[in-house]
């Protein structure tokens, strides 16, 4: 019996270890990703790879989001991700195109969301691989079900390498455009926009023909989106009151942590709305109270199965065997007994065994 449950140990504990591989995992990515709901990053895997290879500092300032101007979010978002707050962290559509283009003999194109190239940009290494892309995917599903998605594009404007060693939207325009990112023009924004496909390469202070294309490309785009109002919410264009379907885990937890930030007096003249106080906060009240009553009806269901539940399965006096004879059929001599020849315990140690079985099994 020993032996047995020995070997049942043996058998289970690779699985117990696999176990406990995946809760440390989930763990490490909860703890690394959820503070961002409320702490700005000070720095990121790309920025200190970059501080690494340059002789100079990299240049980084984090700006809140009243302070960037809307037209840089919404030139970003038809530059790298026009259907942003329509998915869920991928655009399967994006990447079924780039892999039939890519059997086709064309051209080899990405097809990353910007919660992925946040995930890359915050956590991971820019060369190319399927571990590294298996990596970021795994990050990205975290990304998108523990922050709200303005916050996601926050975060983005704001680590985003938009030239050689110039990251954030704040750096970007202080050193490549010379003006505040608050003040930033539709062209200046499509301009900065232009270039994060490859900003080693690609340069906004001096941009080439290609650049200066695919600027007016963005602009058209932007100007297809509705300008702006792609942001504030409305009609017909896509909102971050659109971004919470399907993301009640999102809501839940911005319910128990105190709801949203404070919200400022009033918004300035000629200003978009911000995405942080639009879509997901309106609706905090009525997921609250659906979270608390399904929390009291499970409960209930619990406390009901509790009730129902049988008690201890106890043999009853007449059935419990013999000391006498359990002892005759777990002894070495009982033909029971031969059948299993690994064990031959005493007959002194079989009777033990036998009341053991009875104080444990027997009646109360």
């Amino acid at each position: 019996m020993i032996a047995r449950r020995r070997r049942a140990r043996g058998r289970i504990r690779p699985f117990r270890t696999l176990a406990y591989g995946c809760l440390a995992v989930v763990c490490v990515s909860v703890g690394i990703i959820l503070p961002l709901r409320w702490i700005d990053p000070p720095t990121t895997a790309f920025m200190f790879r970059d501080a690494l290879q340059r002789d100079e500092p990299v240049r980084h300032r984090w700006v809140a989001w009243d302070g960037i101007t809307p037209e840089l979010a919404v030139a970003v978002i038809a530059s790298e991700d026009q259907k942003f707050f329509q998915h869920s962290g991928f655009d399967w559509d994006s990447i079924r195109s780039a892999m039939e283009e890519r059997q086709a003999g064309g051209r080899r194109r990405g097809a990353s969301t910007i919660s992925q190239q946040l995930a890359k940009n915050l956590y991971l290494w820019p060369n190319q691989s399927w571990i590294r892309k298996g990596v970021e995917a795994y990050l990205t599903v975290w990304i998108e079900f523990l922050l709200p998605k303005h916050r996601i594009l926050e975060i983005y404007l704001n680590v985003a390498e938009f030239g050689d060693g110039v990251f954030g939207a704040g750096a970007a325009a202080d050193h490549l455009i010379g003006t505040p990112p608050g003040d930033l023009t539709r062209r200046d924004a499509a301009l900065l926009a232009a270039v994060l496909p490859n900003p080693k390469r690609l340069s906004a202070s001096d941009p080439s023909d290609y650049v200066r294309r695919r600027t007016g490309e963005i602009m058209g785009v932007v100007e297809d989106l509705g300008g702006i109002a792609y942001l504030a919410g409305s009609p017909g264009a896509g909102s971050p009151a659109t971004t919470t379907r399907g993301r009640a885990a999102g809501l839940v937890i911005a319910g128990l942590t105190g709801g949203p930030r404070r919200q400022s007096p009033a918004t300035p003249a000629g200003r978009a709305a911000s995405p942080r106080r639009a879509g997901p906060l309106a609706t905090l009240p009525v997921t609250r109270s659906i979270f608390w009553g399904r929390l009291a009806h499970l409960t209930r269901a619990s406390a009901d199965r509790t009730a129902r539940a049988p008690g201890p399965l106890v043999p009853a006096p007449s059935r419990c065997p013999d000391p006498s004879a359990l002892a005759e059929r777990f002894s070495s001599h009982s033909p029971d007994f031969r059948r299993r020849p690994r064990h031959r315990p005493s007959p002194d140690s079989a009777r033990r065994d036998a009341w053991a079985l009875l104080s444990r099994y027997g009646p109360a």
